[in-house]
């Protein structure tokens, strides 16, 4: 019988010839290799891992995004200032600022933007306190540095704190005398403090310091106004657009312009170029609200009261809490002798005003609504307003208007009325706002 048992002391296993001679190099060298050819492979793909696992991610649509630095912050904020976007520049720079809380450049600019923002939409007032913390932010970081007390007197002029504006700006000029903008907003609050001649000396130094400064710029034409040299202003507001022509408020100031010289050089024709410039405004942001309320106030100037009435009903629509576009609205009622319509308008506007401080109040809300109640022959509804206007105003021709009401109605006014008022003879209709922007 055949024996089929493997005799190991026989077979090359046994004998260990399975690992001797060619045999036994022929399938060792092709082990090792394919040995380092894994271990070369396992190597770079823990080396490059990262690499690889974003790009396998990236392939599914689930990569990890890196946050960006403040730099990188501060650049998308740029950017967003100069195609006009306000919002997103100053999110971009209060991100950058987290970062580098103490950077003065970073600091200036969102006080910077923060500012223009609140010029445009008067939902924005809120800016103006955050730009007076950011700037306050400034010179807590770097008290010898020039541009935090620029910063700060911009924050403090916007605000109306004139004297202590004054003070930073000097302060920053001190520094620095070579900062156009400090001098700028020096000239505003010099402005403010009806010091005309400093401001006007100021102001020229920022342009000539940075003929392309938008604040320097806007700044001499705001005062040039003022002064009545209106060629000079008009080139002041030209070169502020020419600088970022995607910004809002450079167009208001010249709307304003505009209007101001219809006025007082008795030339309509300059209303169309008013609404040529709120209308910029509106080709860049539809949802303006302030360019609404512009050109209503314009069109009533024109007598186009239909379009007026247009553009204030669709401010209203767009923000019912802007007591401006109320009152306008109720003026061009109010001029069209729809003087029910006119009471509800005003009510809107004096309503949301009542617990506003006397000064930041507009008169023209209770005057003319008080006014439309006694053409209407409703001398009880009048009465309350009329005296209520005549304790906390101090406006001579509100006081006017006042007294004409109870005149009107066979009543007089009470003994807390305005000292020393001058009462000339009644307008018959609510004068159009001319003031700038």
């Amino acid at each position: 019988m055949t024996d089929y048992r493997i005799r190991r002391d026989r077979s090359s296993l046994g004998t260990g010839a399975v690992f001797n001679g060619r045999r036994q190099s022929s399938m060792l060298k092709p082990l090792l290799v394919l040995n380092v050819i894994v271990l070369g492979i396992a190597a770079v793909i823990w080396w490059q891992f990262p690499a690889a696992q974003k790009m396998a991610l990236n392939v599914v649509g689930s990569a990890p995004t890196s946050t960006p630095n403040a730099v990188e912050y501060a650049e998308r904020a740029d950017r967003a200032f100069w195609r006009g976007d306000l919002t997103t520049a100053v999110e971009n720079y209060r991100l950058a600022a987290l970062q580098r809380p103490n950077d003065v450049g970073i600091l200036y600019e969102l006080v910077r933007m923060l500012v223009y923002r609140s010029y445009d939409d008067p939902r924005n007032v809120s800016d103006l306190d955050e730009a007076l913390t950011v700037a306050q932010q400034a010179t807590d970081a770097e008290s010898n540095n020039a541009r935090a007390y620029t910063a700060l007197c911009l924050a403090q002029v916007s605000q109306g704190l004139y004297d202590e504006a004054s003070r930073a700006c000097l302060r920053a000029t001190d520094l620095n005398p070579q900062d156009a903008e400090a001098h700028a907003f020096l000239a505003r609050a010099y402005e403010g403090s009806l010091r005309y001649d400093e401001a006007l000396v100021e102001v020229q130094k920022a342009v000539q310091l940075d003929p392309q400064s938008i604040d320097a710029n806007v700044a001499y034409g705001d005062l040039l106004t003022t002064r009545r040299r209106y060629d000079q202003a008009k080139t002041a507001f030209e070169n502020a657009i020419k600088v970022n022509p995607r910004l809002a408020f450079p167009y208001f100031s010249m709307g304003g312009l505009n209007r101001v010289m219809a006025a007082n050089l008795g030339e309509p024709d300059l209303l169309e170029a008013a609404i040529q410039n709120y209308n910029a405004v509106l080709s860049m942001n539809r949802r303006s609200i302030k360019a609404y309320v512009r050109l209503c106030q314009t069109y009533m100037a024109m007598g186009e009261f239909n379009l007026a009435k247009d553009n204030c009903t669709t401010a209203t629509t767009l923000d019912s809490d802007s007591t401006e576009a109320w009152r306008f609205l109720g003026e061009v009622l109010y001029r069209n002798s729809a003087y029910d319509d006119a009471i509800k308008a005003f009510a809107q506007c004096s309503n949301r005003e009542q617990l506003l401080p006397e000064d930041q109040r507009q008169w023209q809300c209770w005057a003319y609504q008080a006014l439309s109640h006694v053409l209407m022959q409703r001398c009880t509804q009048a009465y309350p307003l009329l005296y209520d206007l005549l304790i906390w105003t101090q406006t001579p021709h509100a006081v006017e208007l006042a007294n004409e009401g109870l005149d009107r109605c066979g009543g007089t006014a009470p003994p807390t009325q305005a000292p020393n008022a001058t009462i000339q003879p009644p307008a018959t209709a609510p004068p159009t706002d001319s003031s700038q922007g």
